[in-house]
C-alpha cells in the first residue's frame, strides 16, 4: 500500500490519496487511521446504496504540517523513498 502511494506522489504528483469507509467497518476504519494514517476528511451521508453513511478518509504526502510537527506518513513516505534510492 505504502509502495502505491509513494507511486502516486511521485509519478502523477498527488498530494493525498482518498478512500470511503462504512462508518460500521470499525477493523478497516482501524487499519486506515491507526496504521496507515488516514484522516477523516468528511462523513458522506447515504453514499452506501443500504443507505449507510461512509467516512471520506484521505492520506496526505509531503511535507505536511500537523500541530507544528511532520505528519507520520509523510515522514514515513520519505524514509521509504531513501531506502528505495539506496537499494
Amino acid at each position: 500500500m505504502r509502495r502505491s502511494q509513494i507511486e502516486m506522489h511521485q509519478v502523477f504528483g498527488a498530494k493525498f490519496v482518498s478512500l470511503h469507509v462504512r462508518k460500521s467497518n470499525r477493523a478497516a476504519f482501524h487499519l486506515y487511521a491507526e496504521t496507515l494514517k488516514y484522516k477523516i476528511n468528511d462523513v458522506e451521508r447515504g453514499y452506501y446504496a443500504d443507505g449507510e453513511d461512509a467516512y471520506d478518509m484521505r492520506c496526505y504526502f509531503g511535507e505536511v504540517e500537523e500541530n507544528g510537527k511532520k505528519d507520520e506518513i509523510a515522514e514515513a513516505t520519505i524514509a521509504l523513498e531513501n531506502e528505495l534510492e539506496i537499494s
